[in-house]
Order: structure tokens, then sequence, then C-alpha cells
């Protein structure tokens, strides 16, 4: 859904982090998959927060939400309750972030935005140091 696919935009430019880079797509538990035995998590999505278009954040999980309230939803479970069931089912990380960017549209379409294409440098920057 246009500005939605910034996630899979930004997996796409970290070619230099080799395999530890995953898209999960819209399933909560794909994304347990990719965390398990990792010490740190990023992930990576359109947010709806009132900032202006193409804005880049980054969100510490504490545990049991993100900061600032922001909820992330994978389509089928929300992140917050996908990481608190898979607790005993995963090896899942102590650290966990989001980088969250702020869409244009969510409206059907398969491009980007050009304010959300813009920010995916910053936000695969962002990934890359959280991640070493």
């Amino acid at each position: 859904m246009s500005d939605d696919g910034v996630g899979a935009a930004v997996v796409e430019s970290l070619d230099g982090v080799g395999d530890r880079c995953r898209h999960t797509g819209t399933n909560g538990f794909l994304a347990l998959e990719a965390m398990d035995g990792t010490d740190r998590a990023v992930l990576v999505d359109a947010v709806d927060m009132a900032e202006p278009p193409g804005s880049v954040l980054t969100l510490p999980f504490d545990g049991e939400a993100f900061a600032e309230g922001v909820e992330v939803t994978m389509h089928d479970i929300s992140v917050a309750e996908a990481l608190s069931v898979g607790v005993d089912a995963y090896d899942l990380p102590s650290a966990v972030w989001l980088v969250g960017v702020v869409p244009e549209t969510t409206a059907a379409g398969t491009e980007l935005s050009d304010s959300v294409r813009a920010a995916v440098p910053e936000a695969a920057g962002r990934v890359r140091g959280l991640l070493t």
C-alpha cells in the first residue's frame, strides 16, 4: 500500500548488512523468527505520527511498548503482542527498536511517495547505526 512499503525499501537498500537484514512482510511471527538468537533487532515500518511526511523516528521498545505509545501492527498481531507471546518460544533480543517513517499516503499503489522515498537513506543509516 504505497508508503507502507517503506520497510521493504529500507531492507533492499541495506546491501552491506548481509543476512542480518530480512523483510518479513506483514506476519509478526515471521519477524520473531528473524529476531531469534540475535542480541539486537530493528523493525522498519511506516508510522502514523503528527510529523511531516518523510520524517524518520527511532523509538526503543521498553519490553511492553514502543516509546511515545506508537503501536506497530504486523497486520496479524501487534509487535508488542508478538514479543510478549514469543518470549517463551524464541530467544529474543534484549534490545529492539523501531525506525519509523511517517507516510504521505497509504492508498493503494506500489510506489513510495517522493517524501518517503527521499527518507529511505536516512532510515537505512539509522538501522546501520543501531546494528553496529
